[in-house]
């Protein structure tokens, strides 16, 4: 068990760092009108923080339902499992090793409302 404590930590500093540069890009459109204002690590999660413009109608408000949080939750899962970039993949497999989770934080710009979506690494198989 102790001589897989430094391989995990080296894990942990190069997930961070490969975060720290990924933040760096930031803000960045990843659709039309959702911008990625942050990524950051707490804790063992990784927190990308979303802004939603809400002017075509729909709100996080109106979002934020177990049966919504479900679809996008396996929407975002199924995007990363086939997206075949291999930094993507790179990445992914840095969660698994690290055991850690993608949590995507979602906040109407209107309604100030928030949503937040987990994805345990074990999700990510």
């Amino acid at each position: 068990v102790l001589l897989l404590i430094p391989a995990v930590c080296s894990k942990k500093a190069e997930l961070r760092m490969g975060i720290a540069v990924a933040n760096r890009k930031c803000p960045m459109e990843i659709e039309k009108g959702m911008v990625v204002t942050e990524i950051a690590m707490h804790g063992d999660d990784i927190v990308y923080s979303c802004e939603m413009d809400e002017t075509g109608g729909i709100s996080i408000c109106e979002m934020n339902n177990p049966y919504v949080k479900a679809v996008m939750k396996e929407a975002l899962i199924m995007g990363l499992r086939f997206n075949t970039d291999s930094e993507t993949q790179d990445f992914i497999e840095l969660i698994k090793d690290t055991e850690s989770t993608i949590v995507c934080k979602m906040t109407g710009t209107s309604s100030g409302c928030e949503m937040s979506i987990p994805v345990r690494y074990t999700e990510l198989k």
